[in-house]
């Protein structure tokens, strides 16, 4: 049986044996949204719940400077994957997973210049929240601290490439927010002690806090409509191409809503919807740490199925219209099934069928008294994962 977590005990001092903090060191990379997203939800969690660890988010650039090869590499992977992002197509992705673990492989031998990151301090805890970099990472980790507990939390559904995620050699703990992943783990080999299920993935704790503001008095605040329904038009950090073409057919259609559009460090998108006259109220943003503002102001969300997505809006309880793109459903189908399966998602094929999923979102609550009922306890249950490891 995989292992349940008590969150009874998360207040307890994280100390080491002559009293210092033990550091706990969270590693990301911006390819995508969801691995920045969920280690900057994790330090904010853990400074809060372990006040007395010291934690931090670290992204691999730090690391990986030491070996000029594979700080090229990983940033060239990264700008890749993340254009693909942008235009919405992932052709090929199997074959650069494959060339980057092998690449990743041929790289081992340089996990002790690695190591030099850590130098001045050595880590108790790394937790990774990247795929298929962990074996050179947490061999460098180890060079400085031999002791140390590494933690991977796979930030998907599940693993749709053998070992993307999962490799029993790592010996790394596993911290899954689904039990499709809970299973690929066990059948990938790791070893059941090392398998906690988490039921859920952790959040930025904003996404979670109280609301104390009047959500129509802010709408008009934002220069939109009190009385109408606000629909969020998100897709993620890098944002997407389809962004414009779905604010226009909503403006388009009969149905009178808000449109709130974030559009990431896409670009072209902010330009093109800041110049563009809409009949019906708009706010355009680009890059922004206020997601959780926004997003809590909007009755319906339309966007790409990212997990981290996903769970942010499951967080603000709002139902979800979601893309299915043939050229993303490598990354992406599980996720709609399994937003399907909860009631909280409309899955619509192309953008024609954006406006008509909406008006049927907004005319029931069928969606919304599913997502409430979604557990969203899964940054107490890392606290209380990280309690035991420690």
């Amino acid at each position: 049986m995989t292992k349940t977590v008590e969150i009874s005990s998360i207040h307890e001092r994280p100390v080491t044996e002559d009293g210092k903090s033990k550091r706990v060191d969270i590693v990301y990379f911006n390819g995508g949204g969801a691995h920045k997203g969920v280690a900057m939800a994790l330090q904010a969690e853990l400074q809060r719940s372990l006040p007395e660890a010291d934690v931090r988010a670290v992204n691999t650039d730090q690391i990986f400077s030491h070996v000029s090869l594979l700080d090229w590499l990983t940033r060239a992977g990264i700008k890749l994957y993340n254009t693909g992002l942008q235009w919405e197509t992932m052709i090929g992705l199997r074959q650069y997973i494959a060339l980057g673990r092998g690449l990743m492989t041929l790289m081992q031998p340089a996990a002790p210049r690695l190591a030099a990151f850590w130098k001045h301090a050595a880590p108790h805890v790394v937790i990774s929240t990247i795929p298929l970099c962990n074996g050179i990472i947490f061999a460098a980790a180890r060079e400085s601290n031999p002791e140390v507990r590494c933690v991977t939390i796979p930030v998907d559904f599940e693993e749709f490439h053998s070992r993307y995620w999962f490799d029993p050699a790592l010996m790394s703990y596993y911290l899954c927010g689904t039990e499709r992943l809970v299973q690929q783990a066990l059948q990938n080999g790791v070893p059941e002690s090392h398998v906690f299920s988490l039921g859920g993935m952790p959040v930025h704790p904003s996404f979670l806090a109280p609301v104390d503001t009047d959500a129509a008095d802010a709408l008009e605040e934002l220069g939109l409509r009190r009385d109408l329904p606000t629909v969020l038009i998100f897709f993620g950090g890098q944002g997407s191409r389809y962004m414009v073409d779905i604010a226009r057919r909503l403006d388009a259609a009969a149905t009178p809503v808000n449109m709130i559009v974030i559009c990431g460090c896409h670009r072209a998108a902010y330009e093109a919807l800041c110049k563009w006259r809409s009949r019906k109220p708009k706010l355009i943003v680009g890059y922004t740490a206020k997601v959780a503002e926004y997003m809590r102001l909007a009755d319906v969300m339309v966007g790409k199925p990212g997990p981290i997505s996903i769970h942010e809006a499951i967080a603000c309880r709002i139902p979800l219209v979601l893309m299915d793109n043939p050229s993303m459903r490598i990354l992406f189908e599980y996720n709609i099934r399994w937003a399907e399966e909860n009631g909280i998602a409309k899955r619509v094929r192309s953008l024609a069928e954006i406006p008509e999923a909406v008006n049927e979102i907004l005319a029931s609550d069928h969606y919304r008294r599913n997502v409430a009922r979604i557990n969203v306890d899964a940054n107490a249950c890392v606290a209380a994962c990280l309690r035991q490891l420690m």
